[in-house]
């Protein structure tokens, strides 16, 4: 038969109003009851001695959170936490030797751009992040030593233009992106300090005039660019600010009775062009005179 007690504080003394003890048969205490002047209501269980369980409601809407589980190990240290806050967000905390090991969240009230979020702990640092965004795209993330490693993303809703994402890290600053696109389209980006260094495209489904493109990037701008295409010729283009200025096309299966084209461009706009044959000979026009 268990025994309890309870104080008072008649005179506004503290900042509880009610506490109770809850005893066993044996005279061992194994809950503790108390009311607190913010309207909180906390429950504590023991076993042998040892906190158990501890049980946190907010009934005077003091804080941010609506209210909080713990349960604890034959040691009294913490190995799960289940915490319900204001907004919605429904947040699960597992512990091993009072460290945390993973947290996993839900955002009932709708508030946040994702729906769950679950995080795996290792010595203290994050390892691993799986979050699902409302739109359907769905993030795995890895890490090393807490610095943000991997990012694989799916688009699972077919809200965007492609189905996968790729990208890689170091010391947490992206160095590698790779995207597989609806239309069969792959690229890979390359950077250096946070800037795009190279891109090459493949056109995995053959709905393109090209079969790939290799791009250079100076200052995140386009300077180089040399595409292959489908009907065998490749192009080699050159730009300045953003702008071409030169184009080089090449016969390189031998299909047509020129060797090379070379376009010159100023302001966008092409000013001549040198035609190579297959004999040798060559074909300059320029733009202006045909104009003129």
């Amino acid at each position: 038969m268990t025994t309890r007690k309870t104080r008072y504080d008649i005179d506004d003394q503290y900042s509880w109003d009610e506490k109770t003890r809850v005893y066993d048969d044996e005279g061992a205490m194994i809950a503790r009851e108390t009311l607190y002047d913010d309207g909180r209501e906390v429950v504590v269980t023991y076993e042998d001695g040892v906190l158990a369980t501890k049980t946190d409601l907010d009934n005077g809407d003091s804080h941010d959170w609506v209210s909080k589980y713990m349960e604890y190990d034959e040691n009294g240290k913490i190995e799960y936490l289940d915490k319900v806050y204001d907004d919605g967000r429904h947040l699960q905390q597992t512990y091993e030797n009072g460290q945390v090991t993973q947290k996993a969240w839900e955002d009932n009230g709708d508030i946040y751009t994702w729906e769950t979020k679950v995080e795996d702990f290792e010595d203290g640092q994050v390892k691993t992040a799986t979050i699902l965004y409302d739109d359907g795209l769905l993030l795995d993330a890895y890490y090393m030593d807490g610095v943000l490693a991997t990012e694989f993303w799916q688009d699972t809703r077919d809200a965007y233009d492609w189905d996968e994402r790729y990208n890689q890290f170091d010391d947490g600053q992206l160095v590698v992106s790779s995207t597989a696109y609806d239309d069969g389209r792959a690229l890979d980006v390359f950077y250096d300090g946070g800037e795009t260094v190279s891109k090459f495209w493949v056109d995995g489904a053959d709905v393109f005039s090209w079969a790939w493109k290799d791009e250079s990037y100076e200052n995140d701008e386009l300077v180089y660019r040399h595409t292959m295409k489908d009907e065998g010729t490749e192009v080699f283009s050159t730009f300045e600010d953003g702008e071409i200025v030169e184009e080089v096309k090449v016969d390189s299966r031998d299909l047509y009775a020129w060797d090379s084209r070379t376009t010159l461009y100023e302001d966008g706009e092409a000013v001549s062009m040198t035609t190579v044959f297959d004999d040798g000979s060559e074909d300059i026009v320029t733009y202006a005179d045909l104009m003129g």
